[in-house]
């Protein structure tokens, strides 16, 4: 049972999940369980994808005008993904071309390139600590990639921005105690 504290960071939660449900159009927890089984390999949890969702939008994918929810720093959709990311994952993962490539701009695809691209920081982070590479974050992967998500996957230095989201992210991990 979650007790104290941990209600707000579930309410969070809850709350940003509700707001993608409804601009989506259907319950979306039971399809980013399906993405998060299908695509993120046994590196992505699910809880890790709604972390990133009320982080990066609090579950928006529109935005007032009913456009595409996008950042000064043109990144776009509910998870906030750059035409970069977008390209990079399209090549890493052999999606160009394919029916499969990715349009950030597609929220079904947006929710898809979140769980690559936490798939791929998680390869890339774990790959950098084999090989004896420093990291800002020690060996705490999970910290690696929420801090990797925003300031990117070749960052060497955490930004403030990057710090910011990195505590965010762990304050929401209270969260992993309780699977339900």
């Amino acid at each position: 049972q979650i007790k104290g504290t941990d209600l707000i960071y579930e309410n969070k939660i809850n709350q940003a999940l509700n707001t993608y449900s409804e601009q989506l159009g259907e319950d979306a927890l039971p399809l980013i369980k399906e993405r998060v089984a299908l695509l993120g390999n046994g590196k992505v949890d699910v809880i890790d994808v709604l972390k990133i969702l009320w982080i990066e939008s609090n579950g928006r994918i529109y935005d007032d005008n009913g456009e595409i929810l996008r950042s000064i720093s043109d990144a776009y959709g509910a998870f906030q993904i750059t035409k970069d990311t977008q390209d990079y994952l399209n090549y890493y993962f052999g999606l160009e071309g394919s029916e499969n490539q990715l349009d950030v701009k597609n929220p079904y695809d947006n929710l898809d390139a979140c769980i690559y691209n936490l798939r791929f920081l998680h390869d890339k982070r774990s790959s950098d600590l084999e090989n004896g590479e420093y990291l800002p974050t020690g060996d705490n992967i999970k910290n690696a990639v929420a801090w990797s998500y925003h300031d990117g996957a070749w960052a060497s230095e955490i930004t403030d921005y990057g710090q910011d989201y990195i505590e965010k992210y762990e304050s929401l991990s209270k969260l992993d105690e309780y699977p339900q």
